[in-house]
């Protein structure tokens, strides 16, 4: 299964504009799109630490994201929803 991932420049467009993330009800009603995935690598370059800091906090909890075999992804709503608390835009 091939995962889709977000350009890194794009974190910062739904990090300014979270409400693109929300899928508002419309009738007739479309199709939800599918989560918007990002690497510990990307994620490290939009941070500005390394992928390693990005791993780390993944592993502890403090980044909500899934491993899936021996990667993990991160839901861009979920970096959103830790970066703008943690006040790291």
């Amino acid at each position: 299964m091939k995962t889709r991932t977000l350009p890194v420049n794009r974190i910062a467009e739904f990090a300014q504009d979270p409400s693109v993330l929300r899928h508002e009800t419309t009738f007739p009603r479309e199709p939800l799109p599918l989560p918007q995935l990002v690497t510990p690598e990307e994620v490290a370059e939009y941070l500005g630490v390394s992928a390693y800091t990005v791993r780390e906090r993944l592993k502890s909890g403090e980044l909500p994201g899934r491993k899936h075999g021996s990667r993990w992804l991160i839901r861009v709503v979920d970096l959103v929803t830790y970066v703008q608390p943690n006040n790291l835009d």
